[in-house]
């Protein structure tokens, strides 16, 4: 009788909790990063929000559980130049195999841009306009940051309500039965930028049991609601549907979260496994990244010269626009000779021949 019972318990714990492999939860990408961002402060025509700040401060404290990187910034520090200095600054330091996540909680608007079209914006903090749209963030922006040619994959994850950021459907793999190490890694080799919000313009993002209703079940999502086929494993495709019905539901249609791809066509993996593996303080790996000694530079123009002279333009450039990116906004005198330089080639090749 007791082996008997033995054997249900075993069995019981076999189905009903994830078993990660370490190949898995460590093997599919090198290293990830996030960008979190909460604002409660709002003011003008974006009425103050109450559980924005504690929604990022969740994301942010379980996505260390899962092995990320984080930078957090709440209210003050959300400007729309420091949102878009730490994204820029992120990729810089991410590797071709490695993931980057923005969360942003806080307001969403949609309005019409320059060409007439409905255009999604996000509402850094200090913006107060419903209409100038001038100091808040588009979508184009992100859609340019995150560059699969330089980044593979990218995940934006959005507690705000708009419109209007051009999302498609992705031609990912179709998940298979048995979700394996091999078919992980095929996921997370092709490139993907996706994009998940907590619903459509004109919707009211619903508050619950002390978050944002989105936020509430995105979390239970990531620590394993996602999960139906008890793997350890969740993509991005399996948080969207997790989430669109549990919030669709919840708010009886009141609130509708949308998800997609802005490019690319693979497919975010996470692994719900804890990971202990140290967490990279980002602003030091930004500043160690952004160094450039003086005989470094030397040695970069050395070779650069190197492919202007074998006319191997389209190197030089590249390796040029990367130098720039590296060099601080400060340091007048290698920006002026990093833009020489450019300017040089393009005069060369024509490339932005005005007339």
């Amino acid at each position: 009788m007791f082996k008997k019972l033995l054997f249900v318990i075993l069995i019981f714990c076999l189905f009903n909790n994830p078993i990660v492999s370490q190949e898995l939860s460590d093997g599919l990408y090198s290293n990830k990063y996030a960008l979190v961002i909460g604002i409660n402060k709002y003011s003008g025509a974006f009425h103050p929000l109450e559980y924005a700040v504690s929604d990022a401060q969740a994301i942010t404290e379980t996505l260390q559980k899962r092995g990320f990187s984080v930078k957090t910034l709440i209210d003050e520090q959300a400007t729309k130049e420091n949102i878009i200095r730490y994204l820029q600054r992120i990729r810089l330091i991410a590797e071709k195999d490695d993931l980057i996540i923005m969360y942003f909680s806080g307001h969403g608007h949609t309005a019409l841009n320059a060409k007439r079209e409905e255009q999604g914006y996000l509402i850094p903090f200090g913006h107060k306009s419903a209409v100038d749209m001038e100091d808040a963030l588009s979508m184009e922006i992100f859609k340019e940051i995150a560059d699969t040619r330089r980044n593979n994959q990218t995940l934006f994850l959005v507690d705000a309500c708009y419109s209007g950021y051009g999302l498609k459907k992705g031609v990912s793999i179709s998940k298979p039965d048995k979700f394996t190490s091999d078919y992980a890694r095929k996921f997370v080799s092709l490139p993907a930028v996706q994009i998940l919000t907590a619903g459509q313009k004109n919707e009211q993002a619903v508050e619950y049991k002390g978050f944002g209703i989105f936020t509430y079940y995105l979390l239970d999502a990531i620590n394993g609601g996602a999960d139906y086929e008890r793997a350890g494993l969740v993509t991005a495709s399996d948080i969207a549907s997790y989430c669109r019905k549990k919030v669709t539901e919840a708010t009886f249609l009141k609130q509708t979260p949308q998800f997609g791809w802005l490019d690319g066509g693979g497919e975010i993996v996470f692994s719900l496994a804890d990971n202990q593996q140290q967490a990279v303080d980002i602003d030091s790996m930004i500043q160690q990244k952004m160094y450039v000694s003086k005989l470094d530079l030397e040695k970069e123009y050395a070779e650069i010269n190197l492919l202007n002279e074998a006319c191997k333009y389209n190197e030089a450039e590249a390796r040029l626009i990367q130098l720039s990116e590296r060099i601080d906004d400060s340091d007048d005198d290698d920006n002026y000779k990093i833009n020489y330089e450019l300017a040089s080639i393009y005069s060369k090749t024509g490339k932005y021949n005005l007339g």
